[in-house]
């Protein structure tokens, strides 16, 4: 029983873009265009990567666990990004990726599209 937990514990937290095989590869420092959709991942734990963003110009996007609003943007504007990154097409925004892929953070700066 020991063991079998231990095994979907891993697998879990692998599959959900965990600690377990998290690189840094998604490390931006300067702000730049990305398309915020929908990965497609679902998980049962936080922080899930279910936000993919993905470099304007590029095909290979970034997955990410959440946006980080401007303090200034209101409730209402922030459930509308969510809403429109959540569609096929996504959302087009400048911003900055922060942190470990799976577990990054999209800064967002301001709206394209």
């Amino acid at each position: 029983m020991r063991k079998s937990l231990l095994l979907f514990l891993m697998f879990s937290a692998t599959a959900c873009g965990g600690m377990l095989g998290s690189d840094v590869t998604g490390q931006s420092s300067n702000p730049g265009t990305y398309r915020i959709s929908d990965s497609g991942v679902r998980c049962v734990t936080a922080p899930c990567p279910s936000l993919l963003a993905t470099p304007e110009g590029s095909e290979k996007g970034v997955r990410i666990s959440e946006i980080h609003f401007p303090a200034s943007m209101l409730e209402a504007d922030r459930r509308g990004v969510i809403s429109r990154a959540a569609t096929s097409g996504g959302l087009v925004a400048r911003g900055t990726v922060h942190g470990a892929e799976g577990t990054g953070v999209f800064e967002l700066e301001a709206i394209i599209e």
